[in-house]
């Protein structure tokens, strides 16, 4: 059984957010090659932002919000030999927007367990809510105002379908005694709403009209890790390098690197770093440069303001400190368990944009935009 609670904030004054997520997950061993496994998990989140995207959005008054949602995930796992194959299905909901997905992986060891494959896919059936636009011009969308009657019969709303379908498969190698390799790659389709139906977007500087993106998107990620135990110094280095691109015209790189340092038996110390930057998408303008939308208008169809579609970098310090203990000699942890993980960590991120007015620029002020706190407890008996 696995508890946790992780607190997510970016503090910038009037357009603070504040994301809660609290987690609990159970594996069952109903035989010695089946577990079933259930979880839960939600997200409390509330903040304020500007509902429209343009130049004066950084001085304009933001609209505030709160929001709950929760899902629920259940799975089985069944042990062959050196091969396990995985089912799960999970339900998540909020009050404008719904999911149902289903998930099937299976891995293989070979070799003594010095090689792992692994293969998996999932499919989401995804509602989002939104104002019935059928029939009106792109720059005449209107946005959603609540999310009051959504998924319910009410007159003017309207249910989207997003589809999401999620391809992996990865390799992990050990290379030596001390170094552990891991490749990666992952492939994903959306196809349906995937515009914010709050957002607006000024246009031609009088304009407002709903945030149009594409209905269409395919996103491939390559990873790489290398994790390097050194038994003199009781530590272990990790490197990990990642690169993404999207048919959206994204493209993005991720470097990080850690060391967990046993300090005692039973204490685990890690930091981290990790560097991040991506590219804009093709249909992203941004409100501070000569051609934005307010000048030039849309770029086809497409109208954005999102900040996770325009350029930028990040940089993240990270700390966590684990206490564990396991079953020896004199007995199991506390009578009960074979191992007692208790931890918690702190994340830093500073948020760089690489235009001169992205969306959200208030939450871009400060050495510090970004926090994440999280405090986790392990139970396995």
């Amino acid at each position: 059984m696995e508890v946790k609670g992780e607190y997510f904030t970016e503090p910038s004054g009037t357009q603070a957010l504040h994301v809660f997520h609290p987690a609990v997950g159970i594996d069952v061993d109903a035989h010695r090659d089946f577990t079933l496994r259930f979880g839960y998990d939600a997200d409390v989140v509330s903040g304020a932002t500007v509902r429209t995207y343009g130049a004066l959005d950084a001085v304009s008054a933001a609209t505030s919000f709160s929001d709950t949602r929760h899902s629920f995930h259940g799975g089985a796992q069944l042990r062959l030999g050196p091969t396990a194959v995985d089912a799960g299905y999970t339900y998540g909901f909020e009050n404008d927007y719904n999911s149902h997905a289903l998930d099937v992986g299976a891995k293989v060891d070979l070799w003594g367990k010095n090689t792992t494959f692994r293969l998996g896919y999932s499919h989401n059936f995804d509602s989002v809510c939104n104002v019935d636009n059928k029939g009106a011009m792109v720059t005449e969308r209107r946005s959603l105002g609540a999310s009051k009657g959504c998924f319910g019969k009410t007159v003017g709303l309207v249910s989207e379908p997003l589809a999401i379908d999620s391809y992996a498969a990865s390799w992990t190698q050990v290379l030596t005694p001390i170094l552990l390799s891991d490749l990666s790659v992952t492939f994903q389709v959306l196809d349906g709403f995937q515009s914010n139906p709050y957002r607006r977007v000024r246009l031609f500087n009088s304009v407002e009209a709903q945030e149009s993106e594409p209905l269409l998107r395919e996103r491939v990620a390559l990873q790489a890790r290398f994790r390097l135990a050194l038994p003199r110094a009781r530590g272990a280095l990790g490197i990990l390098g990642r690169f993404y691109w999207d048919t959206w015209g994204i493209k993005s790189g991720t470097a990080e690197i850690t060391w967990d340092e046993w300090v005692h038996p039973q204490l685990l110390l890690r930091v981290r770093g990790r560097f991040y930057q991506q590219s804009r998408a093709l249909f992203y303008r941004d409100a501070g440069e000569a051609l934005s939308y307010e000048s030039v208008g849309p770029v086809g169809q497409y109208f954005t303001g999102d900040r996770e579609l325009s350029p930028f970098r990040d940089y993240l310090v990270g700390f966590k400190v684990a206490w564990v203990r396991n079953a020896d000699e004199r007995g199991k942890v506390w009578r009960w368990f074979e191992q007692l993980d208790l931890n918690a960590k702190i994340d830093l991120i500073d948020y760089q944009p690489l235009t001169p007015l992205p969306p959200n620029q208030a939450r871009n002020v400060g050495l510090v935009n970004a926090l994440i706190a999280e405090v986790g407890l392990a139970l396995r008996w």
